[in-house]
């Protein structure tokens, strides 16, 4: 059976409803600039985040010690993170239970620790041991339903089914077989697949897509797939495809232990983890307070102790102290923007230390400090608010000096016309002065939205001469990497920095519909890398260059 290009979980999100939302919260945000979008869900992505590497600690936090760090951020730090391996599995058994209880038929279940994740394969080795250990957690899930328990092989299947026999008590619901065409019967009501992996020459994917196809009434859970559609020879509409195939699974439960590796031993040293459980719908980037936090304590995942300790290594009875670096509703976060953000830790950290000690953020005194505040904040999101307002402020501010007559407005908005082109990725908003009244200041942009002026709207597409400045406008919401709602129009630059444009017609999709309207932009900044401006509701942005940003 032919995948259609969009995948159930895709379908399931872009309900009539939510096309309703998407539409009436695009046009405020072309015509009154800024205001808050509906949310937009998509299926998470199945990226696995690789070791991240953060910069060194700022100067503000290197004022403490590790010690007076926590005790000054005493009641900031997350409570509700699990501190050992137990804790993890009984968090994804409850997250198990309750997408099963809600009748999903596709789900994932992702618990990258030491042992179970091959980023620390160099130190410690995959345990079939603990593997099987965590997997029989889940049976009693299934002690009502006939389950069949399924592995890459039928050696592998039949090697785990001894180890169970001695010591476990397997429900008797509970069968064991290799992942094949006729390891399924008619009463089998779940399926559970084991580290379904994708080798060179054999694409596990495709056989578990047949399978699925065979049996579109089970319901499928995937523990810990490695699916990724790479590979030599691979064309981009298969890859595409199966991509769709595995975005069509949703998350149950997810940690990832994030870990930073030491050259030339590749010894790993906790930074944090990737949390996502499925009564929330939430994805939590956390952060240990220092990266010293390993790699002993990495041995609270393990059933035996392999990492050196101290006698201040944390442990699941005393673990590390995490922060809240950021956190994603039902979206679920990009290698490249986890990466950027794990970079945003230690601003985050600075603030959080300077709002406990009743400091405000550094005050901002030039023109290349405003700046490098604001490109800071686009490429980490990981700047204080509060800060990145005071810089845009401050610009804001610069620009109001001195009276212009009317040669030199007409020369900034010949100059504003020719800095503009391009496209333009939104990267934090205050919003309206409306919707600031009603749900508060909106900061970093929560979903991928490009304005493009004088530029085709879609990066695929030819871009207009820069020989002749084209007058073309759009602004354009993405679903993941699909544009899905895109505003057509026209701009101009009449006086001064003022940016005029024009709604001629909309596209939701494949779809297209006419609709006008018009706005302007009061740009006071724009440069090669980031542009601010205030719009016509009265909410103040930060655009940066779309080809400085990914994802």
């Amino acid at each position: 059976m032919t995948q259609p290009w969009y995948s159930r979980r895709t379908r399931k999100a872009i309900s009539s409803r939510v096309i309703i939302c998407l539409v009436l919260a695009t046009l405020p945000l072309t015509i009154n600039t800024f205001t808050l979008p509906c949310h937009i869900i998509h299926p998470p992505r199945v990226n696995q985040p690789k070791p991240c590497v953060v910069r060194a600690t700022s100067s503000v936090v290197e004022d403490f010690s590790s010690d007076q760090l926590r005790e000054k951020l005493e009641g900031v730090w997350e409570t509700n993170v699990p501190s050992s391996l137990n804790a993890i599995i009984k968090e994804a058994q409850a997250s198990l239970a309750a997408a099963l209880q809600a009748g999903e038929k596709r789900l994932r279940i992702d618990i990258r620790t030491p042992g179970l994740d091959e980023q620390f394969e160099q130190t410690a080795a995959r345990e079939k041991a603990l593997l099987l250990g965590v997997i029989e957690a889940f049976f009693p899930l299934f002690a009502n339903r006939p389950t069949k328990i399924l592995f890459e092989s039928e050696g592998e299947a039949a090697m785990a089914a001894k180890a169970y026999s001695r010591g476990f008590e397997i429900p008797t619901s509970c069968s064991f077989s290799g992942l094949s065409p006729s390891s399924l019967s008619d009463s089998d009501e779940v399926v559970f697949v084991v580290e379904p992996t994708n080798r060179p020459g054999s694409p596990v994917i495709v056989a578990l897509e047949a399978l699925l196809d065979a049996c579109p009434g089970k319901t499928f859970v995937l523990f810990n797939p490695n699916l990724e559609p790479g590979g030599a020879g691979l064309g981009i509409r298969e890859r595409d495809r199966r991509q769709s195939f595995l975005d069509s699974f949703r998350s149950a439960y997810i940690y990832l232990c994030l870990a930073s590796l030491s050259r030339p031993a590749l010894v790993p040293r906790e930074l944090g983890s990737l949390h996502y459980q499925y009564e929330t719908d939430r994805y939590r980037l956390l952060r240990c307070l220092l990266p010293e936090d390993g790699p002993g304590s990495l041995n609270r995942f393990l059933k035996r102790r392999i990492y050196a300790t101290s006698l201040i290594t944390p442990t699941a009875e005393a673990p590390p102290n995490f922060f809240s670096v950021q956190e994603w509703a039902g979206v679920r976060p990009g290698q490249e923007e986890l990466s950027r953000a794990m970079q945003g830790a230690e601003a985050v950290l600075e603030g959080l230390v300077r709002k406990m000690s009743g400091e405000g953020p550094p005050p901002v005194e030039t023109v290349e400090a405003a700046k490098d505040v604001l490109v800071e904040a686009a490429r980490t999101r990981g700047v204080d608010p509060e800060r990145v307002a005071r810089a845009i402020g401050f610009l804001e501010k610069g620009s109001r000096k001195g009276k212009k007559g009317p040669e030199e407005k007409t020369a900034a908005a010949e100059e504003l016309r020719r800095q503009i082109q391009g496209r333009w990725r939104l990267i934090f908003t205050t919003g309206t002065k409306g919707t600031q009244a009603a749900v508060g200041k909106i900061n970093y942009f929560p979903v991928k939205a490009v304005q493009s002026f004088g530029v085709s709207s879609l990066p695929s597409s030819p871009s207009t001469s820069s020989s002749s400045l084209s007058t073309n406008y759009s602004n354009v919401i993405y679903l993941g990497s699909w544009p899905l709602v895109q505003v057509l129009g026209s701009f101009s630059c009449p006086e001064n920095k003022k940016l005029e444009f024009k709604v001629e017609s909309i596209k939701l999709g494949p779809l297209g519909f006419g609709s006008r309207g018009e706005g302007f932009f009061t740009f006071f900044y724009v440069d090669e890398a980031v542009a601010v401006a205030r719009g016509q509701g009265g909410g103040l942005a930060l655009w940066y260059r779309e080809k400085e940003v990914e994802g």
